[in-house]
């Protein structure tokens, strides 16, 4: 018999075509019109075949819900079903008709179709795992915000608050799912697991405010994340935004007033006042609290300073059980007040203020004067205000430099020589930080001050039997020029300069001369014409029998191989250099100068 699709020859009762796989359709052999055996037996084949494939179709229904195509094959399969309700029929049916063998061309087109059929069914599995590999691949998104719980406990107005991170819920979800970058990334980790490396190395936040708080108070948790080192690290994205908050459910407990008895006070002078504190509380334990300003120095009127309570949960919650009550707040605003402001203008410093700077000075240069003076007068000159430049950054806020003129006269005696003259000069005496205080008064602290400490040095040329200049030592500037140099030049970076100077008030000029005795310098000025007596010079020192020799040769002229005694001998007006040849001018003296020579030199060591 021939396959009716495909027309090839297959052989008799075949129930499906050897070539092309389809059906066939057989004609019963009974010839009474009635089913034949054979006919039932083949047409309940036939239906158990058709019925196995409708099953198999059914499961092809359920793979085809993964794609289209296999949704046709499904198609297919409900054919087969019908195919094996038409197994049912040639069960039932008396007369079967068999049908024509397919051509060539009609083969080669099933071979066709059922190819591509094939291809298609691969395309449709690769294509499942593909999403498959898909979903296995993608990349974890965790919402940081699911994990943070907030958390108010504590009394209403000194509430505490606490964000909680669940990091058991946390690892349940993300410990297996989270996957290091590369592995350079999880050999550098200190962590057990990329979700552990995630949490503790780059996931942190606080709250803004977490202590002092009531009900009703706004409060936010902000996130600190480390995106860069998440991105460079970990397979992951993450998800989170700053959570607001509003603090509720904190128990109510009676207040009290705090600062009712804590005294607060400001002094000293801007910009550099500082606050002073005292708890005058005697309930226990308020009594032993200590309190801090944020602020506690460096101050100026009109500045906001906060006082608060140093150290507070334990002593909250002691307060508490002791008295059952709590402060209202634990932390209060002052505004400075009461400060005293430094001078920046000649016309903020009153005449007593000035006047209690004028006597300091002239009592610190009376205090300087040489003892060698004599009829010392003081004249004032003025002042140099130095007032301090916004944002100088001065050590002091401002200085005054008071000076006087000083006269003295000199009449000074260096053994036979007398120096008479007259010698003047500039004293000075700087004050600092002059203040104003509550009533715009002038407030000069006379301890903050200091007089110069310039040396002058006044020298006489007079000379003493050692042949050493007679000088004298001053305390203070020769010029205004150098007063100004040194007092006032050197801070004009940081002080703007205000002058209260009479510049024609001058001390004396100075002057001096030397003079001296005929006898002037003589030890026994009458050894030339008076014999000395040995009680006269067992009574003289060694130097003065010395002094006694030199002066009888000095006397003659004798120049002396010492240059000091040379020099010494020279101021007089007695001596006259003649010869360096003792000899010489020993022959010079007389009998008396002789007797006295060898006297002398009897007791001389």
């Amino acid at each position: 018999m021939f396959c009716e699709k495909c027309g090839n020859s297959i052989p008799d009762n075949q129930m499906f075509c050897s070539y092309c796989g389809a059906p066939v359709k057989l004609t019963p052999t009974s010839s009474t019109g009635g089913q034949s055996e054979d006919a039932t037996q083949w047409g309940g084949q036939v239906n158990q075949q058709y019925q196995q494939m409708g099953a198999q179709s059914q499961q092809y229904q359920q793979m085809g819900m993964q794609g289209q195509q296999y949704q046709q094959m499904g198609m297919q399969g409900q054919q087969y079903q019908q195919m094996g309700m038409q197994g049912q029929q040639y069960q039932h049916s008396p007369n079967v008709k068999q049908k024509k063998e397919k051509t060539a061309e009609q083969r080669a087109k099933k071979k066709k179709r059922l190819i591509i059929a094939g291809i298609l069914s691969i395309l449709v599995v690769l294509a499942g795992a593909a999403v498959l590999l898909l979903l296995l691949l993608r990349t974890p998104t965790v919402n940081l915000n699911d994990y943070i719980t907030i958390e108010c406990d504590g009394y209403n107005s000194i509430g505490k608050a606490q964000a909680v991170f669940d990091e058991e819920q946390f690892y349940d979800d993300f410990e297996d799912k989270l996957k290091f970058k590369s592995g350079k990334a999880e050999q550098n980790s200190e962590y057990t697991s990329a979700a552990e490396h995630l949490l503790e190395k780059y996931i942190k936040g606080s709250l803004d405010k977490s202590e002092n708080l009531s009900n009703g108070d706004k409060i936010k948790y902000v996130w600190d994340i480390d995106t860069e080192g998440v991105e460079a690290d970990l397979k992951v994205e993450l998800d989170f935004d700053d959570i607001d908050y509003t603090v509720e459910g904190l128990e109510e407990a009676e207040t009290f007033d705090l600062f009712s008895n804590i005294e607060v006070r400001f002094e000293g002078s801007a910009p550099n006042g500082y606050v002073v504190i005292e708890n005058n509380n005697d309930m226990y334990p308020v009594n032993y609290w200590n309190f801090v300003a944020d602020k506690p120095d460096g101050l100026s009127n009109g500045d906001k300073v906060v006082i608060s309570l140093e150290g507070e949960e334990d002593q909250i919650d002691e307060c508490l059980a002791e008295n059952g009550k709590i402060p209202d707040v634990l932390s209060k605003e002052f505004e400075v007040s009461g400060l005293s402001t430094f001078v920046s203008s000649k016309d903020q410093i009153s005449a007593d203020a000035l006047s209690t700077m004028q006597n300091k000075a002239k009592q610190n240069a009376e205090n300087d004067i040489p003892y060698e003076a004599e009829n010392p007068k003081y004249d004032y000159v003025g002042y140099y205000l130095l007032a301090e430049k916004a944002g100088g950054g001065a050590p002091d806020r401002n200085h005054v430099v008071m000076v006087y003129a000083v006269s003295t006269d000199l009449d000074i005696v260096v053994d036979e020589a007398n120096y008479v003259g007259k010698y003047g000069y500039y004293a000075v005496t700087t004050f600092y930080n002059l203040s104003l205080d509550d009533s715009g008064n002038c407030v000069v602290d006379a301890s903050d001050s200091e007089d110069t400490y310039n040396e002058l040095t006044l020298n006489t040329h007079a000379r003493d039997k050692w042949n050493s200049e007679y000088k004298i030592t001053y305390w203070g500037y020769e010029s205004l020029t150098d007063v100004k140099r040194d007092n006032v030049d050197n801070y004009l970076s940081q002080y703007d300069l205000i002058e209260v100077m009479d510049s024609s008030v001058k001390p004396v000029a100075s002057t001096g001369d030397i003079s001296t005795n005929i006898d002037g310098g003589m030890v026994a000025p009458d050894s030339d014409t008076d014999y000395l007596t040995e009680d006269q010079v067992k009574n003289m020192s060694q130097d003065e029998i010395q002094d006694a020799i030199n002066e009888i040769y000095a006397r003659h002229g004798y120049i002396f191989q010492t240059e000091s005694l040379q020099r010494y001998y020279e101021q007089f007006s007695w001596y006259t250099p003649y010869s360096g040849d003792q000899e010489k001018v020993k022959n010079l003296f007389n009998s008396v100068e002789t007797a006295n020579i060898m006297l002398l030199e009897k007791y001389r060591d």
